[in-house]
């Protein structure tokens, strides 16, 4: 009916032939915004064009309701809103979001990632666009938002078209698995084809001038997780932290942190941290080196063992700083190993002895790129007056962890690891295993600053 470019392409009476006609018999429509005007005003009183999430859900559900289709899946792709008025609408309607897998992640999607953010400044990317598209899906089940990054591109012809394209096929493949055809679209089938789509538009090479053709064929081969694109530049680990959303605020936004920003934490609770991380990074390093001796090229030996060297490094800080707040060496090798502290580094050494060299990077990375996010964070926080280094008896310890040799050694990890995913894509059962691997050390890597803050063993 209306194009992506904004071009009517049905006349009046071929309109009302589809609205009165054609609607009634399908289970699932896909209008655009234009369209969706054009066909609730067709039935019923006209509504204006839609300036606010608020106005796309009253569309959304005025449409179903005017044309008694099961399944009206609105496109918003002709209105960008700001994220932050998108998060704040739904929060307050309790509505379901589901948010796009690109490598922006933040606050407003109930997970804050610093550390990717600093990754793509460090790659020369621009950060994405503070604007989102939300698509609308209104069934029996009731309201749903699929709110995703804007792609700024010019290459949209055909977009319409190559999401029902891809919902029929979503579908297909829904009714193939469970051996028998639902009334309709799932919603996971939709954010899969939504996925699709936006990830056809991202890959494609702007041909010629106006609206050129989406690169249907980026997806080459099925992948548990895409290659990197300039909309989605990390997406190994966005997807590990969105598997696990609250877990991973539980650890890099702790009170103990938090605490240690504001330099309130009780000194006797920061002791016991310090001298059980000091036991860890023994590990730690131990674990390194049982990566050098798995690894078969020269040069993830020598990465396995550059980080050796920086975590011994790590440690001299460790030794330093217990001196200074009354711990003797004797003392802090006396010390034995609390629990929390055990658990963790015995996991990874289990980790790295039972599996192949990417099961370890993965079950070490927690580490390295949480403190990064929780160095960056503070960093940040200082910044805005919410954390001080003002007589802040733990300003060394926040200005190491948000300073450029840790960075550096977080950007370098992240490649890493995506350009191993990229290079060896995993199989489903590989993913889940990897994300299994994740999930427990995020969770070890929480109980270990609650250690610390209770000073228990």
């Amino acid at each position: 009916m209306v194009s992506t470019s904004g071009h009517t392409l049905l006349p009046d009476s071929a309109t009302r032939a589809l609205v009165d006609e054609l609607l009634p018999l399908v289970s699932l429509a896909t209008p655009n915004i234009p369209e969706a005007v054009v066909i609730a005003g067709a039935k019923g009183e006209a509504l204006q064009q839609p300036k606010t999430l608020d106005d796309l859900v009253a569309l959304a559900a005025a449409l179903r309701e005017r044309t008694t289709v099961p399944s009206v899946l609105l496109k918003g792709g002709h209105l960008s809103l700001p994220r932050k008025d998108v998060t704040a609408t739904a929060k307050a309607r309790g509505l379901t979001v589901t948010w796009d897998a690109s490598g922006e992640i933040n606050e407003d999607d109930g997970v804050d990632v610093e550390v990717i953010s600093d990754w793509l400044a460090s790659e020369g990317l621009a950060a994405g666009s503070p604007d989102v598209v939300v698509d609308i899906l209104v069934d029996a089940t009731g309201t749903r938002l699929f709110v995703g990054t804007k792609v700024e591109s010019t290459s949209t012809h055909g977009t319409g078209c190559t999401l029902s394209a891809a919902l029929a096929s979503a579908y297909a493949l829904e009714t193939r698995r469970s051996g028998k055809a639902a009334a309709t679209i799932s919603a996971e089938a939709v954010g899969k084809a939504i996925e699709y789509t936006q990830g056809a538009i991202a890959a494609a090479f702007p041909l010629g001038r106006g609206h050129g053709p989406l690169n249907h064929s980026y997806l080459q081969s099925q992948r548990t997780i895409p290659l990197p694109s300039a909309h989605n530049p990390t997406p190994f680990i966005s997807y590990l932290i969105r598997s696990c959303p609250d877990l991973w605020r539980q650890y890099v936004r702790h009170p103990f942190v938090d605490q240690i920003g504001k330099g309130t934490l009780p000194l006797p609770a920061f002791k016991h941290y310090i001298v059980q991380d000091y036991h860890y990074l023994r590990h730690y390093a131990r674990a390194h080196g049982l990566g050098a001796y798995k690894s078969t090229d020269m040069d993830s030996i020598k990465a396995f063992a550059d980080i050796a060297l920086h975590i011994a490094a790590e440690s001299n800080m460790h030794v330093a700083m217990c001196e200074k707040f009354g711990v003797s060496p004797e003392e802090l090798h006396s010390t034995p190993e609390a629990a929390a502290s055990a658990a963790y580094s015995r996991f990874i050494l289990d980790i790295g002895t039972q599996g192949d060299v990417l099961d370890l990077y993965v079950a070490v990375a927690s580490c390295l790129i949480g403190y990064g996010e929780v160095g960056l964070w503070l960093q940040r926080r200082l910044q805005t007056g919410q954390a001080t280094l003002d007589n802040n008896p733990y300003a060394r310890w926040i200005s190491d962890y948000s300073g450029g040799d840790y960075i550096g050694a977080v950007r370098r990890g992240i490649s890493n690891l995506e350009q191993r995913i990229a290079a060896d894509p995993p199989t489903p059962a590989r993913l889940a295993r990897l994300t299994s691997i994740w999930q427990e050390v995020v969770r070890l890597e929480r109980d270990f600053w609650q250690m610390g803050l209770d000073q228990s063993w």
